[in-house]
């Protein structure tokens, strides 16, 4: 028995390669049409998770039909589908995940309805080492509200 095969596995077309799953390691799948905030999270988080990318709430939605995920961290505002209406799809297909909203917009409506759909969110923008220690305590099971201050 070699070495697992680390190279990207065939995903849906349209979707870029998934990272082969590891044992052991949590799922992470960063959704914002920003793609310097995937690359920042990414670059934050892949040391200790998987970490998958979408650009937006309709590819979120193609990869958590493909791919057991343990964590969606996703943008409110982003086009074709943002991150409430991800959360609400999400609630049907797969209700066991936790979503994470990762924004700037802490308008009184954006609050509100995220707070019906998740007790989690980071404000951007947002330091490395909160974004590190916020995904580690949703995934221990922790809750409640932390914007990051950093």
């Amino acid at each position: 028995m070699g070495m697992p095969d680390k190279r990207p596995f065939s995903s849906e077309e349209g979707l870029p390669p998934m990272p082969v799953p590891e044992p052991g390691r949590s799922v992470v799948l960063v959704v914002d049409d920003h793609a310097w905030i995937r690359r920042i999270a990414r670059e934050a988080l892949s040391g200790d998770y998987v970490i998958l990318e979408a650009a937006n709430g309709l590819e979120a939605l193609r990869y958590l039909k493909m791919v057991k995920v343990d964590l969606v961290l996703s943008d409110l505002v982003m086009p074709e589908m943002g991150g409430l209406a991800l959360a609400q799809q999400m609630r049907d297909t797969c209700p066991g995940v936790p979503i994470a909203f990762v924004t700037a917009h802490l308008d009184e409506d954006s609050v509100s309805g995220a707070a019906r759909l998740s007790p989690h969110y980071i404000t951007k923008p947002f330091g490395v080492a909160d974004l590190r220690q916020r995904v580690r305590e949703i995934l221990e099971g922790e809750s409640g509200f932390a914007g990051s201050s950093s």
